[in-house]
């Protein structure tokens, strides 16, 4: 983590890509506001974020849009949640993160938003964000799989 703590720290705040973790979408969509994990790690930001505390918030559509968000984390807890649900959504399709194919289905290793494996986690949406130049040595060590963590589903 000290490694991607000193990559990040040489960003230019003002230009972090933004990030929503959405984990249910039907009339009302569900956001992870205010979670445990230290987004400014992976050198992102979250839009929904507030002064609550809450975890979660319960938005619109319409304010979905006007977060307009970088990419979208679907948790790898919202099993019934894949990124083509977000992709073959007219409504969404107009959203940066679905025009530019930037949805991902967080993997496995953090099935919980508090799950020991969380550094793993920061380490995955800091290459996602922000490219293979941030990739950590870890990836090295990482099963053959940890390829399509990148990709979009």
């Amino acid at each position: 983590m000290k490694a991607l703590n000193e990559k990040v720290a040489k960003l230019d705040k003002s230009a972090l890509p933004s990030v929503l973790h959405i984990d249910k979408v039907a009339d009302q969509i569900q956001v992870i506001a205010n979670g445990s994990q230290d987004l400014s790690l992976s050198g992102v930001t979250n839009p929904a974020a507030d002064k609550t505390g809450e975890w979660w918030r319960t938005v619109d559509f319409e304010q979905l849009l006007v977060w307009n968000p970088d990419i979208i984390i679907i948790p790898a807890y919202a099993t019934d949640l894949n990124p083509k649900d977000f992709f073959n959504n007219p409504v969404l399709a107009s959203l940066k993160a679905v025009k530019e194919k930037r949805v991902y289905k967080q993997p496995i290793f953090a099935r919980t938003p508090d799950a020991p494996e969380i550094f793993l986690t920061s380490e995955w949406l800091a290459a996602v964000a922000l490219g293979p130049i941030l990739l950590p040595p870890s990836r090295s060590r990482s099963s053959p799989t940890t390829s399509s963590f990148t990709a979009p589903n």
